[in-house]
């Protein structure tokens, strides 16, 4: 009928699971592909979704400890004039801990004595880490609730059946 038969044109989806079933990879290759590290990033929401488990842990994890980094180099800065009592590094870190994952104040006095700077990188940090919790739920939640296991899970067939329900 002029119309060409799957046997000649190669699938979209490899059926290389049991029983000639989709495992629910696409049969798409790139040649020459020199733009692949730029299409990842400007969609990195799904860079992220489709990464590797362990990467994706070892990547979260390594942003949370920056962020900690950062927010203490902040309250290190503001320690004397916040009357954090932040004098060294380490208690900076402390506080940006407590701080960002909001398990408590081991400050002298939690109004940081009317200091302006120091509200500001407290709110900067509590919104960091609300962003942050966001981000996380949302890939998580989306990896888990991707459908590639129910789409292996659908078997095709070469014969059909079909009989009357009444």
């Amino acid at each position: 009928s002029g119309c060409p038969t799957s046997a000649t044109a190669p699938r979209m989806m490899n059926r290389d699971s049991h029983f000639k079933q989709s495992g629910g990879r696409l049969n798409i290759r790139r040649k020459d592909d020199q733009h692949h590290a730029i299409r990842r990033l400007r969609d990195i929401f799904h860079t992220l979704v489709n990464m590797n488990t362990w990467k994706l842990v070892v990547l979260a994890s390594a942003f949370v400890i920056f962020s900690w980094l950062v927010f203490a180099v902040f309250f290190r800065m503001v320690s004397w004039q916040c009357g954090l009592k932040a004098n060294t590094f380490l208690k900076a870190f402390y506080l940006a801990i407590e701080t960002v994952e909001t398990i408590g104040y081991g400050v002298p006095d939690s109004y940081f004595e009317g200091c302006y700077s120091g509200v500001f990188i407290l709110g900067a940090a509590a919104l960091w880490a609300s962003f942050m919790n966001a981000i996380s739920i949302a890939v998580i939640y989306t990896r888990v609730s991707r459908p590639q296991s129910r789409a292996s899970s659908v078997c095709f067939s070469e014969k059909a059946i079909i009989s009357e329900i009444r």
